[in-house]
C-alpha cells in the first residue's frame, strides 16, 4: 500500500474559488481526476482518508469554500489554507472581490478553524514607478493590523519575470522595477519589523538570498505544520523542492494550468486562454 501523501490544491489553479464543485465531487468519489499539465495525460489521485496526510489549499478567495473545509474537518482530514491578500488594485488585480470582504473572510476562517490553519500570502511584491516601497509598506501594515490575531505567518516574494507575465504587463503598459538586492533586503526587514508587532513572521518563498535576521525561509507545503495541527506523529515526508530555493515538503498537486477568472496580471499560473480546462 502506498504511503499517504500531502495533497496540494493547487499551485496551478484556484480550486477553492473556481473549482469548488469539482473538488467536492472528487472528495465524495474518493479520487481526483484531472489532465496533467505537462504530459497531458489523465491522472487520478486517491483522496481516501488513509491515503491523505492533509490538504494544502491555495486561493485568493475562500468565501465559497467554508462548507467544504467544514466537511473535511468533520471527516477527520487535516488541512490548512494559503490565502493570498496583496491589496493591489487594477490593473494588477482585476476580478477579485473587495479587499475588505476578503479580509473579513480570512478573519472568519481563522475563527472557524484556528490561526494555525491560515497562512497569509502577501505575494508577490511588485514595485513599479507607481508602486513604491513606501506604498508597499503602508498597504502591508494596514492588512497586517487586520489579520493580527488570525495567522502567525506571512509568505512573501518579489515578482518573477516570467515571459508570459511580462507580455501581459507590456500589453497594459505596466512597467515593473527590479531594485538592487540590498534594497529588497531593506524592504523585507521593514516588513518583518511591522509584522513582528502583530506576532506575524515574514517568510520568503524561493529567494534565499533575501533571508536573514527576522526574515525566515518559507515552507508553503509543510509537514511540520500538519504535525502541529494533528498534535501527533505523522509519516515522514521528505523535502521536495519544486524550483530552486523551494522549501516545500513532498506533495502531489491535483490542479492544472488554465485561464483563471481572477486574471491577475502578475500571475505565473495563468497561461494562454486557449489552454484546455483541466477538470473536464
Amino acid at each position: 500500500m502506498p504511503a499517504p501523501r500531502i495533497i496540494s490544491a493547487s499551485r496551478r489553479c484556484d480550486i477553492p474559488a473556481t473549482h469548488r464543485d469539482w473538488f467536492l465531487r472528487s472528495l465524495r468519489a474518493g479520487s481526483a481526476s484531472f489532465t496533467h499539465p505537462y504530459s497531458h495525460q489523465r491522472c487520478s489521485v486517491s483522496l481516501a482518508p488513509h491515503d491523505v496526510i492533509g490538504f494544502v489549499f491555495w486561493s485568493k478567495d475562500f468565501s465559497a469554500f467554508h462548507d467544504v473545509l467544514a466537511q473535511l474537518r468533520n471527516r477527520g482530514f487535516l488541512f490548512y489554507c494559503l490565502y493570498t491578500i496583496t491589496g493591489f488594485t487594477q490593473p494588477l488585480e482585476h476580478h477579485l472581490t473587495s479587499l475588505d470582504s476578503r479580509i473579513r473572510d480570512f478573519q472568519k476562517l481563522s475563527d472557524l478553524f484556528g490561526p494555525n490553519s491560515l497562512v497569509w500570502r502577501f505575494d508577490p511584491i511588485v514595485l513599479s514607478p507607481h508602486i513604491s516601497p513606501a506604498h508597499t509598506l503602508e498597504r502591508f501594515a494596514s492588512i497586517a493590523a487586520q489579520l493580527s490575531t488570525c495567522t502567525r505567518d506571512c509568505i512573501v516574494s518579489f515578482v518573477q519575470s516570467y515571459p508570459h507575465m511580462l507580455r501581459r504587463l507590456h500589453q497594459r503598459h505596466f512597467l515593473i522595477t527590479n531594485p538592487p538586492l540590498e534594497d529588497k533586503r531593506a524592504l523585507l526587514l521593514q516588513l518583518a519589523n511591522i509584522a513582528r508587532t502583530y506576532a506575524i513572521t515574514i517568510r520568503v518563498c524561493c529567494q534565499d538570498e533575501l533571508l536573514g535576521g527576522p526574515v525566515k525561509k518559507a515552507h508553503c507545503v509543510d509537514i511540520w505544520r500538519f504535525r502541529e495541527l494533528a498534535a501527533s506523529d505523522l509519516p515522514n515526508v521528505p523535502l521536495r523542492p519544486t524550483r530552486p530555493h523551494c522549501g516545500c515538503s513532498a506533495s502531489i498537486d491535483i490542479g492544472s494550468y488554465h485561464p483563471c477568472p481572477h486574471a491577475c496580471l502578475y500571475c505565473y499560473a495563468n497561461p494562454s486562454p486557449t489552454s484546455p480546462h483541466p477538470h473536464n
